[in-house]
Order: C-alpha cells, then sequence, then structure tokens
C-alpha cells in the first residue's frame, strides 16, 4: 500500500505512546483516521489534539478484549468512513511479574488485551479488506516477542504469541493469493509511559510491588521517558514499513546486530542460552 492519502487508518491503544505515534505519523501523510482505546478520556484528548491539528479523525472507545466491542468498531468505521484499509491492533502492555508469582488471573489479564486483542481485531477487520480487495494488518508485538526478558513473563509470551499470529496469517493470505498486506513491529525502547502503566496494572491485580521493584520500575521509566524512541518517529517508520510491504518492521534495527543476532546465533551454533 504505497499511496496512503486520503485511505483510512483504524489505531487500537491511540490515546497515548505508539499508538498516538503512529496516529499522528499517518495524519501527517493525509490518512483518515479511527483510534480506539479503553481509557476514554485520554482517547478523547487525543481526538481533540487531532483535530485542532486538522486531522479527519474519529475516537470509539473499544475494549480490544471484547469481540463484540471490537466488532462494534468496525462497524463504527466503516459507517463513518465507507473503508478500511490500515489495522494496527497496537493496544497492550506488560505486568511486572516473574514466572512464579503470575498467577492465573494474571496470564488471562494480559493475554487477552497483547494478544487477544490482535485476534479479535483480525476476526473484525480481515472481512472487510479482503471485501474491498486491499488493506494492510500491522500489529505491534516487542523486542520481548523475539528475546524473553524478566520479569515480564505473561508479556514475553503474548508477544511471542502475536509474531506467531501474524506470521501465520501472512502465509495463509500469501497461499490463497491474497492482496491483504500484513506486517509486525518489534520497537525496543520507546519514550512513552508503558512502566508507569505497567505499575498501575500490577497493583489492580492485588500486587504490592517491592521496594527494590518500584525502585527498579522508576530508573526504567526514566530511562524511556529521557533516552527512549519518540514515538512519532516509531509511527513514522511504521507507517514507511507498511509502504514498502515488509512483514517485520524494527524501530531500532541495530537490536538486529545485537540480542537478536545473538540468541538465533547461538541456538543454531551449539542451543546455548546468551546474555545480553
Amino acid at each position: 500500500m504505497h499511496d496512503v492519502a486520503g485511505k483510512v487508518a483504524v489505531i487500537t491503544g491511540a490515546a497515548g505512546g505508539i499508538g498516538l505515534g503512529m496516529a499522528r505519523a499517518f495524519a501527517d501523510s493525509d490518512m483518515r483516521l479511527v483510534l480506539a482505546d479503553i481509557d476514554v478520556n485520554r482517547l478523547m484528548d487525543a481526538v481533540d489534539g487531532l483535530e485542532s491539528a486538522g486531522a479527519a479523525v474519529l475516537g470509539v472507545p473499544t475494549d480490544v478484549t471484547d469481540r463484540p466491542s471490537v466488532d462494534a468498531l468496525a462497524t463504527t468505521a466503516m459507517e463513518r468512513y465507507g473503508a478500511v484499509h490500515l489495522l494496527c491492533n497496537n493496544a497492550g502492555g506488560p505486568l511486572p511479574k516473574s514466572v512464579m508469582d503470575v498467577t492465573a488471573d494474571d496470564w488471562e489479564r494480559v493475554l487477552s488485551v497483547n494478544l487477544f486483542g490482535v485476534i479479535n481485531g483480525i476476526h473484525a477487520f480481515l472481512p472487510i479488506m479482503e471485501a474491498q480487495g486491499e488493506g494492510h494488518i500491522n500489529a505491534t508485538s516487542s523486542l520481548s516477542g523475539l528475546v524473553a526478558f524478566p520479569p515480564v513473563v505473561t508479556y514475553n509470551v503474548a508477544k511471542s504469541g502475536v509474531i506467531a499470529v501474524m506470521e501465520t496469517l501472512a502465509r495463509e493470505l500469501r497461499e490463497a493469493g491474497s492482496p491483504i498486506g500484513v506486517s509486525v513491529s518489534c520497537p525496543a525502547s520507546v519514550a512513552t509511559h508503558i512502566v508507569e502503566n505497567m505499575m498501575s496494572n500490577a497493583r489492580r491485580t492485588g500486587y504490592e510491588p517491592s521496594l527494590d521493584e518500584l525502585t527498579a520500575a522508576e530508573q526504567a521509566q526514566a530511562g524511556l521517558l529521557g533516552g527512549g524512541m519518540d514515538p512519532d518517529e516509531v509511527g513514522r517508520i511504521v507507517l514507511d514499513g507498511v509502504r514498502q510491504g515488509r512483514f517485520w518492521i524494527f524501530s531500532h534495527p541495530e537490536l538486529i546486530d545485537g540480542p537478536i543476532r545473538k540468541r538465533f546465533e547461538a541456538m543454531v551454533a551449539d542451543g546455548s542460552l546468551p546474555d545480553f
């Protein structure tokens, strides 16, 4: 999908962070937008900001874990614009618990948003795109989907699952001769409030982080905001990847020669688990 001007993009998790960065990048390329998020107040703030900058944008409160809610998002987008050309399944976030601390409810909560949110989006929007004869589905995974770092085991599993779903979908569509494009984004350090959100998510489950965990989280959050990539730049990278038809979209290409290459070289060479 090379020419995106006037095309319609639907973005989940769009009230902030990478989702809002994609929205700004897409608006700069004259795309029409449908933003979805479960946080209604932040969603409307994002819509107002984009509208004031001249973007054509609609905000739709959406719970990506709920299939009817995502179906309603698709219906609303079609009623507003009559087409959907690009879907960015972006909603998600981590939970800071080790393997032995994670509860069954934690697994369900994190997988519901990060993995089943992607699956629900595919089920709602792929038939629309196939009926149109054009479209592209992108999903936000993470470096954590390729290299598992502690202590976010549920997030690592979910983001690995996102890659598996998207790669399977891409191969199925290719074998069927479908014109629908597929891509997966694997960002690393981005200047968002994801760590703060992560700690809030943990507390909502009844888990009270230790002082060491809080200190580490504060340091990590400061590092992201001080040294992480601007979410708007991530948005531009995603759009460029979609335009070029790439499946893998890396915001930090230096990591290909870092932990990603180290992991797969060790896998092939001697089956060891490398340090990073």
